[in-house]
């Protein structure tokens, strides 16, 4: 009785995780998707150095971000049973500190203008700030749907917010005004996501601050925010870098090389994330359930990750100079590099959603710091030996891939589950991406004509040879694809 209850349990959690992934992707990857469309037209209406301006700032703007959530958004997901002091505690604290960091950033905007010798960035950073503040007021509504598994209602929110942000900031970009263009589109974005969640969500936090439940979210939340912070530096460190040794237009190409790759990479990691943390955060008192779902879960991600990712790479020079235009070739390197590396970042994420979910945010911690320990002597190392942009993320690619078996190290202990029983339950999805490569490859050198053909050709038939190849996957393994399809539909 029991085992059956468990297992139709497992079912109910397998069927509710499919429909949560297909509503955050759909969440993500179109806004991801809008944000694609939105980043063609202004790359045909914008300069690479004035995507370069922004890419300066990303590191300052995400610190504060990270600053302001403080790991409390995640302490809140995992609590069994949040109070409403809790929530208006953590909805205080954001507001508070929003205003500390925006204020921050405001008085040191000469110095990062100074610094990278751009003086426009000055006022860039004072306006685009904004958003820190208004991202604040958001952040504890979000967590309410995601508790309630209501990725519905953020898909909705956050497609239409890119969609009319975006809009004003193409005709403003037509008007004329350069990089004021990007700067109002995250503004506006921000801003919409915020009163439409409020709105969305119709919560009214209360006017007390709780010390008891701030201490405890604070002895949780403290090593996730260091991580945190050490993963966002880590993370625009190559910026940093490209940005006080090259050209702005340089860092340009690096930023929209980054972005092209993240539309497809971010939408699948933060699918994982936004599902995976709730749902799997019901099941930490019983980990033989956990590891099963933690199993289906990477199965299904790993499935569409890898051929989307070996696939973009694949046909990255078609698709940017189609999209993009010929000024944007210089880009093609560093999309194509980022989008082979890319395919792996749901196993990270999954393998390390594990420590936060047990509350081993001490372990977490310190895997942060040796990975960027390790990424930072990398990156150093590359800009010294080969003064190159190209060797800057050749040095970052290597230390990401190797992170996955840092990353991996406590999964065994926790769900008995190693990375090479990972790799072993990935590895046809893997061998079937690479083989769907090779095919693309085989392609482009078989086959000449106009740009739009050449894409159109690698795209259709790397999809036909992917299906191709996984349907000569056991039956097992066929018959697991078709019931997750099922599901979709039931």
């Amino acid at each position: 009785m029991k085992e059956k209850k468990g297992a139709a349990l497992s079912d109910v959690m397998v069927k509710k995780s499919i429909k949560g992934f297909m509503w955050a992707g759909i969440e993500l990857l179109g806004r991801q998707g809008i944000s694609l469309v939105i980043q063609i037209i202004l790359a045909r209406l914008l300069s690479p150095s004035d995507f370069g301006l922004i890419g300066m700032l990303a590191i300052f703007t995400g610190l504060a971000t990270t600053i302001t959530d403080s790991g409390f958004q995640t302490w809140l997901l995992q609590k069994k049973a949040p109070t409403s002091s809790d929530y208006s505690t953590v909805y205080l604290f954001n507001i508070f500190a929003s205003l500390v960091l925006y204020f921050g950033l405001f008085l040191i905007s000469p110095l990062i203008a100074s610094f990278y010798n751009e003086p426009i960035l000055e006022e860039l950073l004072k306006i685009l700030g904004l958003t820190i503040i208004f991202g604040a007021f958001s952040m504890v509504h979000r967590v309410k749907l995601s508790r309630k598994m209501d990725f519905k209602s953020q898909a909705v929110i956050s497609t239409f917010a890119m969609l009319l942000s975006g809009g004003v900031a193409i005709v403003i970009a037509y008007l004329g005004f350069g990089v004021w263009s990007l700067v109002v589109q995250q503004i506006l974005n921000q801003f919409l996501q915020t009163i439409l969640l409020i709105l969305a969500n119709r919560w009214t936090p209360k006017l007390t601050f709780s010390v008891v439940s701030f201490k405890q979210m604070f002895h949780y939340g403290w090593k996730i925010l260091l991580s945190s912070m050490l993963d966002t530096v880590y993370s625009n460190g190559s910026s940093v870098f490209i940005g006080k040794f090259f050209s702005t237009s340089q860092l340009g190409y690096y930023t929209n090389g980054r972005k092209i790759s993240d539309v497809a990479s971010l939408s699948l990691a933060g699918t994982v994330q936004k599902v995976s943390f709730p749902m799997l955060s019901q099941l930490k008192e019983n980990r033989l359930q956990m590891q099963e779902s933690f199993r289906k879960i990477l199965m299904m991600i790993s499935f569409v990750s890898f051929p989307l990712m070996l696939g973009l790479s694949a046909v990255g020079e078609e698709a940017i100079l189609f999209l993009f235009g010929s000024k944007w070739l210089a880009a093609v390197p560093y999309f194509k590099l980022l989008s082979i590396a890319a395919m792996f970042m749901p196993m990270h994420i999954l393998n390390i959603l594990l420590l936060q979910i047990i509350e081993r945010t001490d372990r977490y911690l310190k895997l942060e710091i040796i990975k960027k320990i390790l990424a930072l002597f990398a990156m150093v190392f590359a800009l010294i030996t080969f003064r190159s942009v190209i060797a800057i993320v050749w040095a970052d690619v290597i230390v990401g891939t190797l992170s996955l078996v840092l990353n991996a190290y406590y999964t065994k202990e926790i769900i008995n589950y190693s990375l090479l029983e990972q790799l072993k339950d990935v590895k046809m999805f893997m061998i079937s991406s690479i083989l769907m490569y090779l095919v693309i490859f085989l392609v482009g050198l078989l086959i000449e004509g106009n740009l739009f053909l050449m894409l159109f050709c690698k795209v259709l038939i790397g999809m036909i040879s992917y299906v191709v190849f996984i349907s000569l996957l056991k039956k097992e393994t066929r018959q697991l694809i078709i019931r997750w399809i099922k599901k979709i539909g039931g």
